[in-house]
Parts: C-alpha cells; structure tokens; sequence
C-alpha cells in the first residue's frame, strides 16, 4: 500500500488532522471509490471483524525464550548466526507489541468516539447507488431513506431504511448485516435481498435473490423466519401475521435495472407505485377501479407511453390538469 496512504490513514485514526482536514477526508472517502477501498483493506488488516485475540505477555515471552534456547542449540561454528538470531527474536517482539498497541488505539478511538450518521435520501422519481463503509452496495428506489454509520463496529453492520431499497452484501462471517425497516429486522451475512417498507403501506416485503437472511420483529422474541434464494415474506401490520411466498429470482429488484414491472396488482396499487417512480401525482375514483389487476413489464417507457398502454389494455382515460394527472374510466 502507498506510504503516503498508510501516513494520511495514521493521522486520521490517531485523531492528528484538523476539522477541516477530517472533513475533506470524510468527503474523499465518500467519493473516491479507491481511496474508501485502500481506507477499508487498512482498518481490516489493523482491526479484523473477529474479536481481537487476546496478548499474553507471559505466552509470547515464553514463545520467544523456546525460540532462543533452540537458536542456543545451534553448532556455533561461528557467533554470527546466534547474534542474527537474537535480532530478529527482539525485532519479533518489537513488531507484536507495537501492532497490538496500534489496534487498541484503533480501537479505543472507535469506541471513545461518537460515530457520526450519514442519511441520503432519493426523491420521488429518482434513484441512486451508495456504497456503504464495507463495500456493500444498495440500490435506492425513488422516495427512499437509508441512514448507515461512518464506519461499522467490529460486532455488527447495521443500517435503517424507509422505502425500498435493494443489497448486495459483502460477505463478513464475523459481522453480520442488519436492516431495520419500520418493526422488523432483517440479518444476513453476505447475500443479495430487496427490501419495501413504507410506513404509510400495509405489507413490509423482504425478498431474496440470492444466499440466504433471517427476518424478525425488533421488539419480540419469537424465532425469524427464514428465507433463501427464491423466497419471499411479508409482514402484516394490520393483522399481524407473516406470509410467505416463492418468487422467480429474476424478477426480485427488476427495478433496479430500469424495469417497471407488475404481475397481477391492482391498478390502484400501480397507480401508487407510478406516482413514486416517475414523479408525478394521480387523481382518480379507486372505487371505479376495483378488481382490476394488471400485469406490466416494460423497460425504460416514458410516463406517456405507460397510460397509453394502460389505454388500450382496459376502459382507461386520462389527463393533465395543471401538474395533476386526471384518470377516468373503470374496469
């Protein structure tokens, strides 16, 4: 690794750079994919997600000396090897003591200091991709809040959405991966799974598309539910009952490539998923709607052309009053 990184990192855990330095810092690591990723290799090798082995000193004292007496053992044809020996025994020690001292610095500076929360949020009609401190990805549908620390712990990775958002986890055996989403929890440790909740719906869907999660409710002891590729549960606010469901994995997240797709919903509910991911807002009677189910797939279609084919599929008329859509019609 640059030298020049390893010093810069140094400072910056050590609490040696100013505010103003700290915070072009923290702004390089959120926009410069490579630097986070030199930033994350460094704090993974001076701070493992496992917990820290323990430094006992009389162990590694005792390790060194039956390293000694063996030395001690060798022919001495000459003095040399023995007093080689003796270097790179002290170096040994040397080097043991000063990375256990820099990792609890580490440590103490982590867990001394508040970590500081970041929120980003999409508009309605708008996306992102953010990469979190561990190098997972999350794709953020429109109307959407995720809010993750600065950097993880060294127990857990956790992070807390509203709306939709889709993860594609790195794998860490020794911290798993939580979301919170309104009152249930979802844990994984490395797998890719989508996830909807909005606090003014009835369902908070969870589904997978690859590996495997657990999901619970925050504040219950009962035992979660588990769920793998292919697999898919929603949690009923209203009745508080679980359902669970198979799903093609091929179609978990179609959003996340462009595509509007729905398979047999009711047009109302469509009519709310359209209002979100282009933007817009409808105004129509749900009651002349009702029964009505569509199934849709299109890709990269204009709002335009969506009603349009919305048109011609069932009795369906529309238009623009001012920045309101106006629908007609009936099923």
């Amino acid at each position: 690794m640059d030298q020049d990184f390893v010093a810069y990192f140094n400072k910056y855990l050590l609490d040696e750079l100013k505010d103003e330095e700290i915070t072009r810092f923290r702004l390089r690591l959120e926009e410069d994919p490579e630097f986070r990723k030199a930033f994350e290799s460094y704090k993974r090798e001076l701070y493992p997600s496992q917990a820290y082995p323990s430094f006992d000193k009389e162990q590694s004292w005792e390790k060194i000396k039956g390293q000694v007496h063996q030395g001690l053992a060798m022919e001495s044809g000459s003095k040399r090897p023995l007093i080689g020996f003796f270097r790179i025994a002290a170096t040994f020690l040397l080097v043991t003591v000063a990375a256990i001292l820099l990792k609890n610095t580490f440590y103490s500076k982590m867990t001394d200091h508040p970590v500081s929360m970041i929120t980003k949020t999409t508009a309605f009609g708008q996306k992102s991709t953010i990469v979190l401190p561990d190098e997972t990805t999350v794709r953020l549908n429109s109307g959407s809040t995720i809010v993750y620390p600065e950097y993880f712990d060294e127990k857990t990775r956790r992070v807390e959405i509203t709306g939709e958002a889709f993860f594609d986890v790195i794998p860490d055996h020794g911290r798993p991966f939580q979301v919170i989403s309104g009152t249930i929890k979802t844990s994984v440790v490395g797998t890719s799974f989508n996830i909807k909740y909005r606090p003014d719906e009835n369902q908070q869907v969870v589904s997978v598309k690859s590996g495997e999660v657990a999901v619970e409710l925050v504040e219950e002891n009962e035992s979660p539910v588990s769920l793998v590729a292919g697999q898919q549960v929603s949690w009923d606010r209203v009745n508080e009952a679980w359902h669970l469901a198979n799903v093609d994995p091929e179609t978990i997240a179609f959003w996340t490539e462009g595509y509007l797709f729905f398979e047999d919903v009711a047009f109302n509910e469509l009519l709310v998923e359209l209002e979100k991911w282009f933007g817009v807002s409808f105004e129509w009677r749900p009651e002349d709607f009702d029964g009505c189910q569509i199934t849709l797939k299109q890709k990269g279609e204009s709002l335009k052309n969506i009603l349009e084919i919305l048109k011609y599929s069932i009795n369906l008329n529309y238009r623009y009053k001012e920045n309101i859509i106006m629908i007609s019609g009936h099923c």
